[in-house]
Formats: C-alpha cells, structure tokens, sequence
C-alpha cells in the first residue's frame, strides 16, 4: 500500500506500507480508541457498578435479618436490567462524544470501525457487571434461604430452582442474556441515527417518536419471533435444560411472576441465537452507513 504525504512548501513523499504493517496500524488504532473509551465513559460503569454493589449489600443484610426470600427475588429481577446495560452505554457514550469530542465524527476511520470500538467496549463492561451481579446475587441467595432458619414458605423457593439452573448452565445463561441485550443496543443504535439524521425535522418530538420506534420495533421482532415461519426457518438446535421443569411450581404454589417470565425465555434454540446476531449484525451495518454519511452524533 502506498501512502501520500504532503507537506505545505515541500517535496511529496511517498511511504510504502506493507500490509502486515498496515494490519498492526489498523490494530493501534483501534486499541488507542478502545482504552480511550474505558476513560470516556468511566463514570456511567463506575457509578453502574456501584449501584449493583449497593443494592446487592442491602440485599445480603435483609437476607440475614428475614431470611424471606423477598431480597432473592427483587435483586433477580435487578438483573433483568443488565440487558439494557449495553444500549444504556451506547447512549452515554454517544452523548459524551456529541458533547466533549465533537471531532469524532470526522474521523479518518469508517463508521464500523468507530462503533466497533464502543460495542466492544460496552460488551466488556455489561459482561463485568453481569458477572458482578450475578455472583452477587447467588451469595444473597444463598443467605436467604438457610434451611433451618428461611421462613419466606414455598412461594419464593422457584429461586432456587433457577439458582441451580444457572449454576449448572451458566454458559447458555450468559448466551440467552447477551444476545438479548446485544439485539435491544444495535435497535437503539440504529433508531438514535435515524432520529438524528431527521431532528431538524421532528425537532422537539424526536426522543418521543425514538422511543415509540423502540418499542415498535421490539413488539414486531416479538411478533414475528412468534409466527410459524419463524419457527420453521430458526427453531432448530434445541439447547436441553434438563431441570427446568422444576421452575414453574413447587407442589401446588405458583412461583412470582418473575420466574414465569424467566421461564419464557427457554426453550433456546440455537437458530433463534444466530436470528438475533445476524439481525444485530445487519442494523450494525445500517448504523454504520449512516455515521459515514455523516449524521451527527
């Protein structure tokens, strides 16, 4: 590869790159960006971070005080909200740049490589704040219910059947969360672009009709996720959960509603996890396009 150089009131020179060289600069640079978006960002994760340490700590306390199951079951529906993180990040991020970097966007770079960075960079931290949560959540649970001193009754106790789900397919729960949380960012990134490149149009509306968008587009993906051609084309590589069964009811008392809707999120198919990343690697293109356009972030 050859690279031009100009210099004002000098000879042109010519720089011969080869391509191992042009691979290790590629590399540099995105790596440069890739730390650079850790110190961007640090107050939106470190504030996260402690959020979730807080509340976790609350939660053991309660746990040792009533052992009822109640903390168990409010900071596993925390968790729930980890599949936000990553569209949450990507929002902060892009606000960040749009407000202390406005250069950004003229970047030398292609839009793919500049929203690698950040999807990279939030991937890592929404799997740290999982893992922190979730090792979290599972010492609480096991503070809540000692056996000889847990008195919540048998309305609680579907918990531990997810505890020891997630204990035993700890992989696939990460998979079933990331790839949920991976789909609801690209959405969100791909709807912040369009409702940027149309702002001098909607003007004042344009978080409202974005939000609007957001969840139309959850309910159409939910929607389609639901009909017979979908079923016929994605549900195949069934993953086996053996002792799921134990989730919905222990004897004749139903679980919280929680456990219901985390039930809904298996069977998984593995077709239905290559569906969703072949979507957010579509919208990922799509949003990527638009920033070398040149849509403001």
């Amino acid at each position: 590869m050859i690279i031009r150089l100009d210099i004002i009131n000098e000879p042109v020179y010519y720089l011969d790159i080869t391509p191992i060289q042009e691979r290790n600069m590629f590399m540099n640079a995105w790596w440069i960006l890739f730390k650079k978006e850790f110190r961007l960002t640090q107050s939106f994760w470190a504030i996260a971070a402690l959020v979730v340490i807080i509340a976790e700590m609350i939660g053991a306390y309660f746990a040792l005080q009533f052992h009822s199951g109640i903390p168990s079951l409010v900071l596993f529906m925390l968790m729930f909200f980890q599949s936000f993180f990553l569209l949450l990040y990507l929002l902060v991020s892009f606000q960040m740049e749009k407000s202390h970097t406005p250069i950004w966007i003229q970047s030398p770079q292609s839009g793919a490589f500049l929203l690698s960075v950040k999807l990279a960079a939030g991937f890592v931290l929404m799997s740290l704040s999982l893992i922190l949560n979730l090792i979290l959540w599972l010492w609480v649970v096991k503070l809540d219910f000692q056996s000889s001193l847990y008195q919540g009754g048998e309305y609680f106790q579907s918990l531990l059947a997810i505890e020891g789900l997630i204990k035993q397919h700890w992989f696939l729960s990460f998979i079933v969360f990331g790839q949920r949380a991976l789909f609801l960012a690209a959405l969100g990134m791909l709807i912040y672009f369009l409702i940027d490149l149309l702002k001098y149009a909607i003007k004042g509306w344009r978080w409202i009709i974005g939000l609007m968008l957001f969840f139309a587009g959850i309910l159409v993906i939910i929607w389609f996720s639901h009909t017979g051609l979908f079923a016929l084309i994605f549900h195949w590589g069934k993953l086996d959960l053996s002792d799921f069964s134990a989730l919905p009811t222990l004897g004749s008392v139903p679980g919280p509603p929680v456990t219901v809707i985390f039930q809904r999120f298996f069977p998984v198919y593995a077709g239905d996890i290559v569906f969703k990343f072949l979507f957010a690697t579509a919208v990922f293109f799509i949003s990527a396009w638009l920033l070398d356009r040149k849509v403001e972030v």
